[in-house]
C-alpha cells in the first residue's frame, strides 16, 4: 500500500474576517484565469496559486489512481497555520481548516486520513484543542511550523502543547 504523507490542504474559500485584531493577513482566494485554479491571497497579496487538488475529493483521488496511491495523509497548507494572528483570529482559522479536512476525510475515509492545525502561538490553548481534533473533526493528530513567532518549536514557552 503506497500512502502520501504530504499533501496539504487549501479550503476552496474562507469565512469573512470576524475577528477584532484587522484583517490585514487573512486570507482569501480570488479567481484567477487558470480554470481550476484560485489564488490565496494573504490580505492583498498573492501567495500562491492552487488546483482544485487542494480542496476537490475526486480531482484528489483522479491523481491518486494515477499516481498509485492508495491513501493521502491531508494537513493543512503550512502559511495557514497563521501563527502570526492573535490566539483568538488562529483558532477561528483552524476551525475553518480543519472543517474542511474533516469533511474531506469524510467524504472518503479510505483513502484519507487528516492532521488538523492549533494555534501554537498560544501553547496551552493549542493543548487544549488537541482533544477537539479528534473528537469534533475526527483528526489523527496536528501539523506544527517549525518556528513560532521567533521562536523554534523546541522553545521552553512551547512545552504545555507537548506535555
Amino acid at each position: 500500500m503506497a500512502i502520501d504523507v504530504h499533501t496539504h490542504v487549501v479550503p476552496a474559500d474562507f469565512p469573512a474576517y470576524a475577528g477584532r485584531a484587522g484583517a490585514a493577513r487573512w486570507p482569501h482566494m480570488q479567481a484567477c484565469d487558470h480554470p481550476g485554479h484560485k489564488t490565496v491571497m494573504i490580505g492583498e497579496r498573492p501567495f500562491r496559486t492552487v488546483s482544485d487538488h487542494s480542496w476537490d475529493v475526486a480531482r484528489r483521488r483522479e491523481d491518486m489512481l494515477a499516481e498509485g496511491v492508495d491513501r493521502q495523509i491531508l494537513s493543512p497548507m503550512p502559511e495557514l497555520l497563521s501563527y502570526w494572528f492573535d490566539a483568538d483570529d488562529a483558532l477561528a482559522m483552524a476551525a475553518h481548516v480543519n472543517a474542511t479536512i474533516a469533511g474531506m476525510v469524510a467524504a472518503d475515509p479510505a483513502h484519507f486520513a487528516g492532521l488538523g492545525m492549533v494555534p501554537l502561538q498560544d501553547p496551552e490553548l493549542a493543548a487544549r484543542q488537541m482533544q477537539t481534533l479528534r473528537r469534533e473533526y475526527g483528526l489523527i493528530g496536528v501539523e506544527v511550523g517549525s518556528n513560532i513567532n521567533g521562536k523554534p518549536i523546541g522553545h521552553p514557552d512551547h512545552a504545555p502543547f507537548f506535555a
